[in-house]
């Protein structure tokens, strides 16, 4: 497994823990399902404004995306 693929399964472990479908949560953060989705397989490279927008609409705090390392 490699980075990306461990960020997306934080991210999903993330959403889902605040009950949010991958649907809502891209609402929020103003992108497209599919790249969620594409983001949470480790197939995209987010820009640090998507990291951004993520930690914000998850309401948490930035470094929790990367607690896993």
């Amino acid at each position: 497994m490699n980075i990306k693929q461990m960020i997306g399964i934080r991210i999903a472990e993330l959403r889902n823990s605040k009950g949010l479908t991958q649907e809502q949560l891209a609402g929020m953060m103003e992108i497209s399902p599919k790249y969620l989705s594409s983001i949470e397989r480790g197939k995209e490279n987010p820009t640090l404004n998507t990291f951004i927008k993520l930690s914000e609409s998850l309401g948490v705090n930035f470094e929790e995306i990367f607690r896993f390392l």
